[in-house]
């Protein structure tokens, strides 16, 4: 674009399977900014249409820097999936949207599922929405699974999910 910036489309990331920038990456990904989109209507139970699995990458054996994610998405990881790499001086910030509005939607994991990498200098601000006043998502403010580490680094907690629970599951 005119000002510098490259704008990267994920085509149809509508279902678990798809809506990666990258499935691995094994070398650098800098200064991305994933907007995983924006929902088309204001009500959950309405059909949504523009609410897409998307995430920064599957696996991560490489860097991430400088990178962020923001937006809704029903993909329940933001940076990768799995981090085996390092990842330095990134971020989240989303909406996470389950297909399902029951106990079997699985819970959000703030930046990665699991890591077994580095993670350095990011802060996640994600959160989980379900229309089920019974049932709230459980999130994992960076990883559901470490076994490397993580480091001057913070979850910050969403004034969503402490107050806005007249809307339906912002938890």
């Amino acid at each position: 674009t005119a000002d510098g910036k490259v704008t990267i489309t994920i085509s149809n990331g509508s279902d678990a399977s798809s809506g990666y920038v990258v499935g691995t990456n094994n070398g650098v990904l800098s200064n991305v900014y994933l907007d995983t989109g924006k929902a088309s209507s204001d009500s959950y139970n309405n059909e949504i249409v523009n609410i897409n699995y998307s995430a920064l990458v599957q696996t991560n054996t490489g860097l991430i820097t400088n990178c962020y994610v923001q937006g809704l998405t029903r993909r329940n990881f933001t940076l990768a999936e799995t981090n085996g790499g390092i990842i330095f001086a990134s971020a989240s910030s989303v909406k996470y949207m389950p297909l399902t509005n029951s106990s079997e939607a699985d819970p959000l994991y703030g930046l990665v599922k699991e890591n077994s990498g580095l993670i350095s200098d990011c802060y996640s601000h994600s959160f989980g929405y379900s229309a089920n006043d019974s049932y709230k998502i459980a999130v994992y403010g960076f990883a559901e699974k470490n076994t490397g580490t993580i480091q001057n680094s913070y979850y910050y907690i969403n004034e969503d999910m402490k107050n806005d629970n007249d809307d339906k599951g912002c938890y």
